[in-house]
């Protein structure tokens, strides 16, 4: 098992209006207009496998008991998150790199939040409830509100980022392209490269870590930003755990999973 980073185009503003009425009803404990609403997209997606979604930490169905009232919260943030897959577009992602980004951003002295937002975005929380409190590695109890829930079961990280932070941080890392360079030059002369022995080295002493893998996550981290840029959304990204063909279990659902009632 291992954990892989996926990152989407993301039109946020128009999930949150579209979202907005179903969240209302949700807080008068009305599911109606979000079940009937997942229902439909449900029903137009042929096969589990075929979601944009599937296997990136999650799965079209339910994955609580359907009707016993503890589980309705995480439910509904699950339904949410159904939704919210409407609004996605596949995008350039780090893929099992992104461990090497940020390394390279800590490296030159990016502070731990800004490290944070560009592999796991900001909180998915705060795309309904924006003042609501929230700690990254916080444990989520049933009953907590569904806007706790928004985010696919088998994730690690989670989140979404809107276009002002996408262009904030698609600026720094373009600012510290050239800085980034340099440091590995300084920390690693070209013939100590060429010439040194790499069995057995630790990414902190294997200049080959340092000139190529370093460099190719980095350009693929403004890469992913770019592409928001030019496409006018934000993103949505998932660190999630990807499991071996022998370790998944069967996405298919069951007899108590077919429906949305």
């Amino acid at each position: 098992m291992s954990l892989k980073h996926a990152s989407f185009l993301f039109d946020y503003q128009a999930f949150q209006l579209s979202v907005a009425p179903l969240a209302t009803a949700l807080e008068r404990g009305d599911d109606t207009p979000l079940r009937l609403r997942v229902t439909t997209i449900r029903q137009q997606i042929e096969r589990p496998d075929q979601w944009i979604l599937h296997g990136v930490g999650g799965a079209l169905w339910d994955y609580v008991p359907r009707d016993d009232p503890r589980y309705h919260q995480a439910r509904w943030g699950h339904w949410l998150l159904i939704v919210l897959s409407e609004f996605l577009r596949p995008g350039i992602s780090l893929a099992y790199d992104w461990p090497k980004l940020a390394h390279a951003l800590r490296y030159l002295g990016w502070e731990n939040a800004d490290v944070q937002r560009i592999v796991a975005g900001l909180p998915m929380v705060w795309l309904l409830k924006p003042d609501a409190s929230y700690q990254q590695d916080m444990v989520l109890h049933w009953d907590q509100p569904f806007w706790y829930w928004i985010r696919p079961a088998q994730s690690t990280y989670q989140g979404w980022l809107p276009h002002e932070d996408v262009t904030h941080l698609w600026q720094r890392l373009h600012n510290d392209h050239r800085r980034l360079e340099d440091l590995i030059r300084t920390r690693f002369p070209l013939p100590a490269y060429v010439t040194v022995t790499k069995a057995h080295l630790s990414p902190e002493l294997d200049p080959e870590y340092w000139y190529h893998r370093i460099p190719l996550v980095y350009d693929q981290g403004i890469a992913m930003m770019q592409q928001a840029l030019d496409a006018g959304v934000g993103l949505f990204t998932v660190v999630y755990q990807e499991y071996d063909d022998d370790e998944k279990e069967n996405d298919a659902p069951d007899e108590a999973d077919t429906g949305t009632r």
